[in-house]
């Protein structure tokens, strides 16, 4: 009886009428250009997309299976998926609204495990393989037919027991049912894999047989490939080596530059407010021995004009005496109007003794306009800049003082740290002109540096050479023009190992006082740019440019007496970075 009911049930699920023709698909397939590869009575054939799909039709059981191989995990078909569905069922002499209506079904599945009637001869299932890989399978009916065939009843006398057996049959046809399709599904993907396997077996014994007669030359080949091989190991060792020890280099290097960078940026920055007071500080000085040699050839020209003055008046009294004739009677009243105040003589010793007492007058009296205009050359003397002190965001930095000697002249300069420690002498020696031949740097009682200066016949600076402990390092080049400026230059050149490295351009105004300092590269691309305004003929702003930007500006303030009290540093953002205070020593 179990036998009887097992029967009915699987002819009930079993059975059904199809028509289908494989020969259209395969057809199809082949006159696209894809390889079928047959295996018993399967067709198998795979078409790439966005994924490998592989399709088996079957043409025992008129099923078309296409199994899809995802990268990831999918939970339900995506739009991915129906998009390469709709490639493969169109490149498989589909129609387009049998295609139309599989993508609708499947984009409307929330899980994989699903079956639908594409029309009226089309059964689609679809089922979950493995996480990443879904199975679409495809019947092919001519006619399905519904029909549920009743158990028929058995006498009225059957029992209980009979129904729950056909009960559990059914249960276990079921389960076997279940099963049997996945073993059906896990044997089409076998014999897909092992079609695609015996594909590429048969792809890898035709290369093994091409290449199997250069196994001999292969062996040479890499025998060769081996020694050179060896032979740049043995090279790469030792640059690894090399390499490993520059890099421990380059490491102690890293951490010693970071040890001194920032104290190296501040060491510059301060040198770089040096550099611009010492610039301005020595424009000043040669201003100051030009009013001082100016005042003392002025007194000097009175002195003479003085001197010329007494010899004249002398010589017309000498001329007086001598027109009076000794024979004649003394007048009173002449004498009196000539020697204005001693009687006549007329011997000649005593005119000896007059002539000695107007020359001893005339002596006093040049000794006395002498000592007068050494007086005035003296109230006339220019103050002297005695002290620099430099601040830094407030803090003091460094501190110059200048040393002079009887006649006025910078002969030293101390630089002090913020404590009063000297940290640099800089001594200064002059040509027989008055004006600075040397500058000499000491540190610790040893020469650092120095700077030679050098002038035309017209006493204008025309070469500055700058030295270290051992050689040369750098010099630069004045160019004058007098229909621009009589003093300064309207160039300077600077040279690095004998190159030229970079120049400045200066503009002036109508006055001839200097407006514009262009700095430029060889290649005259302009670097940075420094532009002065005046009030009062007395320079009270510096504006500085890097490459077209602002960057900073200083303002100098003077005292009521034209004389410069400090100098102030801004930046882009009025933000104050520095200050240099001037200490004078005024004279009384």
């Amino acid at each position: 009886m179990k036998k009887i009911i097992f029967t009915l049930l699987i002819i009930f699920f079993s059975l059904s009428l199809f028509s289908f023709d494989h020969l259209e698909i395969e057809k199809s397939w082949r006159e696209k250009g894809y390889t079928v590869i047959e295996e018993d009575n399967l067709k198998i054939v795979e078409l790439s997309f966005q994924f490998d799909n592989v399709l088996s039709l079957n043409e025992t059981s008129r099923e078309l299976y296409i199994i899809t191989y995802f990268n990831q995990n999918r939970t339900k078909p995506d739009n991915s998926y129906i998009s390469d569905i709709e490639k493969v069922l169109l490149n498989s002499s589909f129609s387009e609204e049998i295609i139309r209506s599989i993508s609708n079904q499947l984009s409307l599945q929330e899980n994989w495990d699903n079956s639908f009637f594409a029309n009226d001869s089309l059964q689609v299932n679809t089922q979950l393989y493995d996480q990443m890989t879904p199975v679409l399978r495809i019947i092919f009916l001519e006619k399905q037919v519904v029909n549920q065939t009743p158990v028929e009843k058995e006498k009225e006398d059957i029992s209980k027991i009979a129904e729950e057996e056909v009960k559990a049959l059914k249960t276990e046809y079921e389960e076997i049912k279940s099963e049997n399709h996945k073993l059906r599904l896990e044997i089409e993907i076998l014999t897909n894999k092992n079609a695609v396997l015996k594909k590429t077996n048969q792809i890898l014994k035709e290369d093994l047989d091409k290449f199997k007669n250069l196994s001999e030359y292969k062996d040479r080949t890499i025998s060769g490939l081996k020694n050179t091989i060896d032979r740049y190991v043995g090279i790469e060792k030792q640059k690894n080596e090399t390499i490993e020890n520059l890099q421990i280099k380059i490491e102690e290097l890293k951490d010693e530059y970071s040890t001194k960078q920032f104290e190296y940026k501040k060491v510059i920055r301060d040198l770089e407010t040096e550099i611009e007071t010492l610039e301005l500080k020595i424009k000043k000085q040669a201003l100051e021995i030009k009013m001082i040699k100016e005042t003392e050839q002025q007194l000097l020209d009175r002195v003479e004009q003085l001197k010329r003055m007494s010899e004249n008046q002398i010589a017309l009294v000498q001329t007086k005496i001598e027109t009076i004739d000794p024979e004649q009677p003394t007048q009173n009243t002449t004498i009196t109007s000539i020697t204005q105040e001693k009687p006549a003589i007329t011997d000649e010793s005593t005119k000896a003794m007059i002539k000695n007492e107007q020359e001893d007058e005339k002596n006093i009296t040049e000794t006395q306009s002498v000592e007068e205009t050494s007086e005035q050359v003296e109230k006339q003397k220019p103050p002297l800049l005695k002290k620099v002190v430099v601040y830094d965001k407030g803090e003091k930095t460094i501190t110059i003082e200048n040393e002079y000697n009887n006649n006025g002249d910078l002969i030293r300069e101390h630089i002090l740290s913020p404590e009063g420690k000297t940290l640099l002498i800089t001594e200064i020696k002059y040509n027989s002109d008055g004006q600075v031949k040397e500058r000499v740097n000491y540190e610790n009682s040893q020469m650092v540096g120095k700077n030679i200066f050098q002038y035309d016949n017209q006493q204008r600076l025309l070469r500055v050479f700058s030295y270290n402990q051992e050689s040369l390092t750098h010099y630069s080049l004045l160019e004058y023009d007098e229909t621009i400026s009589k003093t300064e230059p309207v160039k300077v050149k600077y040279f690095y190992n004998n190159q030229l490295d970079s120049y400045e351009e200066n503009e002036f105004n109508k006055e001839g006082k200097l407006i514009k300092t262009v700095q430029k590269n060889p290649d005259g691309e302009t670097i940075s740019q420094k532009v002065y305004e005046y009030e009062n003929d007395e320079l009270q702003k510096i504006i500085f440019y890097q490459y077209g930007e602002k960057t900073s500006y200083q303002i100098n303030i003077y005292d009521e007496q034209g004389l410069q009290k400090s100098q102030k540093t801004y930046d882009a953002k009025d933000q104050m970075i520095s200050e240099i205070v001037f200490l004078w020593d005024e004279a009384e």
